[in-house]
């Protein structure tokens, strides 16, 4: 009997042909998926982290969500025109996109790769172009913060054939609502559906408000999924949220086709995170998560609890002075109450780029640092401590704890039904 790490370990590909047969074999439901990573935007599941992850068989995704935002980190000189300063940043997500898509092809050139991207961004459209029209362009697409209307006809195109596409979802009204929209105009229907937990993931949440936190039985991951699968039969699912040890994991197999793991791969020290901010911030045991409305975007988002920015009127005018657009303007919530003082809502690229590139100088660092449930009990794990100090752990090393060990009884994440350790 193979063991869950082999079971969960990609193949190993020698040609386009058989890349291709092993992509149609997983979403026809005929191969287990293997581990799959997270995608998290900014330049944290970058070309590094993907070709890490590869390397050692996981599936990786790679980040196509503002990819280029080192051009607008502090104190980066901008254009003075908020036209130019957008047009900046489109430039950079699409050559950043072009050169990591060409890096990842050179070292993985028969592995299946993925990339993400959010609907919310203002650049979504013109990156997602660049990445379907580049001849390094990864096998898989997923697409999340808002599905637009128009994705079903555009993968309906020929020159999508080859290309898988996922769409992230938090219910079934979601799903339903992408799949009414492609049969009214004769697109493709998703090849597979990412299942994002809010109650546990990190980052943005697929909830329409704060209220349904309260009512954890409407995110209950056997019932959407089965309502998932009813919506969409035949199609293979995802699930993230919560996830991190090797019964949990199990667990999760038996409800849903894939497993996406976030936050144990950003807390590497191949990840776009720098290993001082996973030290003093993630890892700092002082430090809590929190799930709050103050991310511009209209979705609740979780992260750890530092405080961000404080919202003076010289924080406002720099950021409105070297706004980039990075969301949509009609969208952004910091940029319609920017007069308010009292408003909560943080300049969203300001903050992840001081996550990413950011003021090393500061400890524990400043900016919004989004996490999932799991971070406050993972970090007491062994994995992420050496000589009685933090430790910044391989890809290599954090896959081999996390697929040997199983979740501590008050673990704050998915709790795993009772798995024989047959199975593990």
């Amino acid at each position: 009997m193979t063991t869950l790490a082999e079971q969960l370990r990609m193949p190993n590909l020698q040609s386009n042909q058989e890349k291709q047969e092993y992509l149609e074999a997983l979403f026809r439901r005929e191969v287990p998926f293997p581990l799959i990573q997270g995608g998290m935007g900014v330049g944290i599941s970058d070309v590094g982290l993907v070709n890490a992850m590869e390397d050692v068989g996981w599936l990786g995704t790679y980040a196509a969500s503002a990819p280029g935002a080192e051009i607008c980190a502090w104190p980066k000189p901008l254009p003075s025109s908020p036209e130019a300063r957008s047009q900046l940043l489109d430039q950079a997500n699409r050559d950043t996109v072009c050169r990591d898509l060409s890096e990842i092809r050179e070292r993985h050139p028969h592995r299946i790769v993925a990339a993400n991207i959010m609907e919310i961004l203002l650049h979504y459209r013109s990156t997602r172009e660049a990445i379907l029209a580049d001849p390094n362009r990864p096998d898989i697409l997923v697409v999340g913060a808002g599905v637009p209307r128009e994705l079903a006809e555009r993968m309906a195109q020929p020159d999508c054939r080859d290309i898988k596409y996922v769409i992230i979802a938090s219910s079934r009204v979601a799903v339903e609502l992408v799949v009414r929209n492609a049969q009214k105009k004769g697109g493709r229907l998703p090849d597979g559906v990412y299942y994002e937990n809010p109650l546990y993931a990190g980052g943005h949440l697929g909830l329409r408000r704060m209220a349904e936190m309260e009512q954890p039985e409407l995110f209950d991951p056997e019932t959407v999924i089965g309502q998932i699968r009813d919506v969409l039969p035949g199609k293979p699912v995802w699930y993230g949220g919560g996830v991190g040890y090797r019964d949990q994991i199990a667990y999760a197999r038996t409800i849903a086709d894939g497993v996406v793991e976030g936050i144990r791969p950003a807390l590497t020290d191949a990840s776009g995170i720098r290993n001082d901010v996973i030290c003093d911030v993630y890892l700092n045991e002082n430090i809590g998560v929190v799930t709050d409305e103050s991310s511009p975007t209209h979705f609740p988002a979780r992260r750890m609890d530092t405080p961000v920015t404080q919202r003076t009127q010289d924080y406002i005018r720099q950021a409105m002075q070297r706004c980039v657009g990075c969301v949509k303007r009609e969208t952004c919530e910091f940029l319609k109450k920017a007069g308010d003082p009292d408003d909560i809502h943080y300049c969203i690229a300001d903050e992840l780029t001081r996550l990413r590139f950011g003021e090393p100088e500061l400890h524990p660092p400043r900016g919004v640092f989004f996490t999932g449930s799991l971070t406050p009990t993972i970090r007491r794990d062994a994995l992420y401590q050496r000589d009685d100090a933090p430790y910044v752990p391989t890809v290599q090393e954090m896959t081999d704890f996390m697929l040997t060990h199983d979740a501590p009884p008050d673990v704050q994440g998915l709790r795993a039904a009772q798995v024989s350790q047959e199975s593990c």
